[in-house]
């Protein structure tokens, strides 16, 4: 019999510190699911206990219950479709097919062919309208799961495709602006600044920036393969600002990646997120996110086409002029408009 393969990332994790300074790690299928092993730890695991993958192995393995779609979500998490998915990504997926199963499991699947299961489908996501991010991601997930059956014949229509979004707030125009920079990153440990300067000078998602190592970077750009969007796989070739080789110079190459803890450690994108958070409450900068620094990058990179930074960022050519609009030219556009009337 093979063996399955667990791996540590897929997992949701938690610790506490205890009064003797150790801390006590609790290890869950995901977030919100049930807890698989807790123990007293100095760090994350790295290697996989026997009594943690058996309770994981306990977990994945239940009666099997054809005809009902909960044994469709337990299928399609098994297949080559799911597992080939980046852990961050499986373990979103892992909560949210937790409650599709609750909502929806003793459903036949052949009955998520009939037109009424739309609108059940649509009453759960208007029943989570107070999140409405939260929501559109749930509905995202069901179609795909759908989407699945459908590609293996056990239903005929996808009935949650095109399910309009909820949430509709524009973030184009939410960028770190210079001042905020430098007032949150007085506030954060200096590994923290350097992740923060790191972004908003290279436009690099969180995930990249956080993987990007030392052999990428280069004496004039970092050469880095994308790891999201209709541009995954593809490399890219970010061009360095004399000030970003300066801070490169400056931060110290503990490992193979450029930007870890003080411990060396590379970062955790939760952990990071929340002490850029914390420099920023304490700085007293409005709602900002590591996320919104990349956008940063399109004020910084002002003597390059917006179909050239639309190359390097993975956005739309149409969103680079909007930020360039907002930011950049817009006092020139008014200047300009006042002469034009005076004339």
């Amino acid at each position: 019999m093979v063996k399955m393969q667990l791996d540590l990332g897929t997992l949701y994790f938690t610790f506490k510190k205890r009064k003797d300074g150790s801390r006590r790690y609790h290890y869950y299928l995901y977030q919100g699911g049930p807890k698989l092993w807790s123990g007293v730890l100095e760090g994350p695991l790295r290697h996989v206990p026997d009594d943690l993958y058996t309770a994981w192995l306990k977990e994945r393995e239940t009666p099997r219950v054809d005809g009902l779609f909960k044994q469709a979500i337990t299928d399609y998490k098994a297949s080559p479709e799911f597992q080939t998915l980046k852990p961050p990504t499986q373990r979103d997926y892992l909560r949210y097919l937790a409650e599709i199963d609750a909502k929806f499991g003793k459903m036949k699947t052949e009955s998520m062919n009939e037109r009424r299961a739309r609108k059940s489908f649509i009453s759960w996501r208007d029943s989570m309208s107070d999140r409405p991010r939260r929501a559109d991601y749930a509905i995202s997930v069901l179609s795909t799961v759908l989407s699945w059956c459908k590609d293996h014949s056990l239903i005929d229509y996808n009935r949650a495709d095109g399910i309009g979004k909820l949430h509709r707030v524009n973030k184009s125009e939410e960028i770190w602006t210079p001042d905020m920079i430098e007032v949150v990153c007085a506030k954060a440990p200096i590994e923290v600044e350097y992740a923060i300067r790191l972004c908003a000078d290279t436009g690099l998602r969180a995930k990249d920036l956080i993987e990007l190592t030392w052999s990428q970077v280069h004496d004039d750009h970092i050469r880095r393969e994308t790891s999201k969007g209709s541009k995954h796989g593809r490399v890219v070739r970010i061009p360095l600002l004399p000030e970003t080789r300066e801070l490169l110079r400056s931060i110290p190459k503990r490992s193979t990646v450029v930007l870890t803890q003080h411990t060396g450690l590379p970062w955790r994108y939760r952990w990071l997120a929340e002490l850029i958070t914390r420099a920023r409450d304490e700085a007293g900068v409005e709602s900002r996110t590591l996320h919104d620094l990349r956008r940063t990058y399109i004020t910084r990179a002002h003597r390059l086409e917006d179909h050239e930074i639309a190359e390097v960022g993975g956005w739309s050519p149409e969103t680079v002029t909007q930020l360039r609009r907002v930011y950049v030219s817009g006092r020139a556009t008014i200047k300009s408009m006042a002469r034009r009337l005076e004339k």
